[in-house]
């Protein structure tokens, strides 16, 4: 399947990984998103299976496994944020209180607060 395609397409998805991986770190970082957030698993997530697209033209049996690890790693991490946000329920006017002072409170973190609270 992958043969038929140009090689700069691999250089590219290469890059395009590489490009990910250091925009997700460097927003983290700079506490643009969370590391517990859905778009910092995703943008991971991504991130390795461009890098993992980009070596089946240059294998590099290493680089292989640390992508894979990377991608299984975030999938694991996006079912913990999904099962975490699932079963959690807030009454209309929690609903309120969070939006009115916290914002963009993780639920996790909202349920906490309110239940401490």
């Amino acid at each position: 399947m992958f043969s038929t395609l140009p090689p700069w397409v691999f250089d590219w998805s290469g890059h395009l990984g590489v490009a990910l991986y250091l925009g997700s770190y460097a927003a983290l970082q700079a506490r643009l998103i969370r590391g517990s957030s859905y778009i910092y698993a995703l943008l991971n997530l991504l991130a390795a299976t461009f890098v993992l697209i980009s070596l089946s033209s240059a294998f590099n049996l290493s680089s292989a496994l640390i992508q894979v690890f990377w991608i299984a790693i975030s999938l694991g991490g996006l079912a913990r944020l999904i099962w975490l946000n699932s079963g959690l329920r807030f009454s209309s006017e929690d609903k309120a209180l969070i939006a009115q002072i916290f914002g963009v409170m993780p639920k996790p973190l909202a349920r906490q607060f309110l239940d401490n609270g």
